[in-house]
């Protein structure tokens, strides 16, 4: 079994990923904003980019401090190999997105389409949690999964703003989790 990486590399690991949950989190408001009110007014997304530009900024700073930490872990064999599959992963999770979005269209049902989007982008984490051997990752996807089955059976509609509003609201809850002092030091893995 390979070394852990050291608590800063793991730091600098979760900075990373907290980064991509900040913006796509505040990306996933501004949708969810934008089926709630017709043609909001300027300062409405101001809402979403200021928790998100926020988190970026904690996620560039815990980063930035423990870089060098996560350069040294990141020349591993192993963590190498662990890279290539995350890659893997996510490019599965946009091909799933493309296959499974298309199928829809072509179906007729194109207002399932975020609905499956917040199940894929869920069901990606799942393989996550255990490649970084990351428990929150876990609870990330299984949330998502939950979110995309119930925010269209509680609406009546597949096409609300729950569901988009929910999944930014999971990726900043998971992006804060990731930049605490409780979270840091409990994964051996290290990144994302």
């Amino acid at each position: 079994m390979p070394p852990p990486p050291s608590p800063e590399a793991a730091r600098a690991g979760r900075a990373v990923g907290a980064m991509f949950f900040s913006v796509f989190g505040g990306l996933w408001i501004a949708l969810g904003l934008s089926g709630l009110v017709d043609h909001p007014p300027a300062w409405v997304w101001l809402l979403p980019a200021l928790p998100a530009l926020a988190l970026l900024r904690q996620a560039l700073a815990v980063y930035r401090r423990h870089r060098q930490a996560r350069a040294a872990h990141e020349a591993l064999p192993e963590a190498k190999r662990r890279a290539r599959l995350f890659h893997w992963i996510n490019g599965g999770q946009w091909v799933a997105i493309f296959v499974l979005g298309n199928a829809l269209r072509w179906a007729g049902w194109a207002g399932w389409f975020l609905p499956m989007v917040i199940a894929v982008v869920g069901l990606h984490f799942l393989p996550l949690a255990r490649l970084f051997r990351y428990r929150p990752h876990l609870l990330t996807g299984l949330a998502l999964i939950a979110l995309a089955i119930l925010a269209p059976l509680a609406t009546g509609r597949p096409d609300n703003a729950w569901g988009p509003l929910g999944t930014g609201l999971i990726l900043w809850a998971s992006a804060a989790w990731a930049l605490s002092p409780w979270a840091a030091d409990r994964s051996p893995a290290g990144a994302r």
